[in-house]
C-alpha cells in the first residue's frame, strides 16, 4: 500500500497528471457526476422535508451526504494535484434567483411548522444571516 501512495504522489509531481487529456476528460466528467448527485441529494432532502418519513424510512442520508463530500474532496485534491484553476465567474440570472428565494423560503416555512415563535424567529435571522454572507463572498470578485 505504501509503495502505491509513493507511486501516485511521484506520478502526480511529474506533471504528467496536469498534461493527460484523458485525465481532464476524467475529471469533467466527475465534476457534472459530482453535480448531478448534489442535485439528487437536494431533491431528496427537499422531498423529506415535504413529506416526513417519506424517504428517511426507506433510505438513510447521512451515508449518501457523507460519500458526496468524501467525492468532493477528493475531486478537489486531483484538481489541487493537476493544477487545474476554474475562473469565479458566476452568472446569475433574474429568474434562478427569484427560484431559489422561493425555493428556499418554502422549505424553510414548512420546516418551521409548529415551532415556538421565539424558535422561528432565531432560526429566520440565522438562516438570512448565513444567506447574506454567503451571496458576499459569492459575488466578491464580481463587485
Amino acid at each position: 500500500m505504501k509503495n502505491w501512495i509513493q507511486s501516485f504522489v511521484l506520478w502526480t509531481k511529474e506533471d504528467s497528471l496536469r498534461k493527460s487529456p484523458v485525465v481532464a476528460f476524467l475529471f469533467s466528467l466527475a465534476c457534472e457526476l459530482l453535480l448531478v448527485l448534489y442535485l439528487f441529494f437536494f431533491f431528496l432532502w427537499t422531498a423529506e422535508i415535504i413529506l416526513p418519513g417519506f424517504i428517511s424510512l426507506r433510505i438513510n442520508l447521512s451515508p449518501y451526504f457523507a460519500t458526496l463530500l468524501g467525492f468532493t474532496f477528493g475531486l478537489m485534491y486531483l484538481g489541487q494535484q493537476a493544477h487545474y484553476v476554474f475562473p469565479k465567474n458566476f452568472s446569475f440570472e433574474k429568474p434562478l434567483f427569484i427560484l431559489a428565494i422561493l425555493w428556499s423560503t418554502g422549505i424553510v416555512g414548512l420546516s418551521l411548522i409548529k415551532f415556538p415563535w421565539w424558535a422561528i424567529l432565531s432560526l429566520l435571522i440565522a438562516f438570512f444571516v448565513i444567506i447574506f454572507y454567503f451571496w458576499k463572498t459569492l459575488l466578491e470578485d464580481q463587485v
